[in-house]
């Protein structure tokens, strides 16, 4: 039985390490390249921007409509925007509780001296 075994793995390295020149012809033929996924031959994605709206404010509390599910974490740091007035930065906030499509974050610093956040005020990762 060990015999087996080793003849099986034996055949599974030759077939591997076989794989990259067997198929040199193909591709020749196709204009194929080996590469490493995100490396040369392969278009980097673009980083998508975090932004979101806040969904309600109390106080120090806001309640974003982006979550885990966008790819935000713990500790992350928002910047809450108004869309107008002589001031658009409002504070920046620090996510705390995350769920799936939404954030529970606190006021770390406020930006403007009224020191209020609307609804629909932008929260854009910073």
């Amino acid at each position: 039985m060990k015999k087996v075994w080793t003849l099986v793995v034996l055949m599974l390295l030759i077939t591997l390490l076989a794989l990259p020149f067997g198929s040199s012809q193909l591709m020749k033929e196709t204009g194929a390249v080996w590469a490493a996924p995100g490396g040369p031959g392969q278009s980097q994605p673009k980083p998508q921007p975090l932004n979101g709206s806040v969904i309600q404010a109390k106080m120090d509390k806001v309640t974003i409509n982006i979550g885990a599910a966008n790819g935000v974490k713990p500790g992350m740091i928002f910047l809450v925007k108004r869309a107008s007035g002589p001031n658009p930065n409002i504070a920046e906030i620090k996510a705390e509780m995350i769920q799936p499509n939404s954030t529970n974050c606190k006021v770390v610093k406020w930006l403007s001296p009224d020191h209020r956040i609307n609804p629909n005020d932008r929260a854009e990762k910073k």
